[in-house]
């Protein structure tokens, strides 16, 4: 992943985190197991393009097979989330870098 690729990633996920963020309580409850299916879901739907585009690769792969990669990165970084807002011991540019570096394979 190029440096330039890395800052769009970033600042397209960090806006989606703000506003998780700002209403933190509402968002852990509707990550929750108890939580909103629907609500992830959306959630997974507008995730998605930012990880087809930057991780999920387009060569190699089935459509079932980059189905199957979406959905463990998505499950994950939802899981992730969830865990920072309800336990939130990194500032949100530390989580962000954190878990595009993790994700990337870019460990900085």
């Amino acid at each position: 992943m190029r440096e330039s690729d890395t800052f769009d990633l970033s600042r397209q996920m960090e806006v989606l985190l703000e506003l998780m963020q700002t209403h933190s309580h509402y968002a852990a409850v509707l990550l929750s197991e108890n939580g909103d299916p629907h609500f992830a879901g959306r959630l997974k739907e507008l995730i998605l393009p930012v990880l087809q585009r930057y991780f999920i690769p387009s060569e190699g792969y089935s459509d079932y097979q980059r189905k199957l990669l979406s959905e463990f990165y998505l499950s994950g970084i939802l899981a992730a989330v969830s865990h920072w807002l309800a336990s939130p011991q990194m500032s949100l540019q530390e989580f962000l870098t954190f878990m595009i570096s993790g994700v990337s394979g870019r460990y900085t």
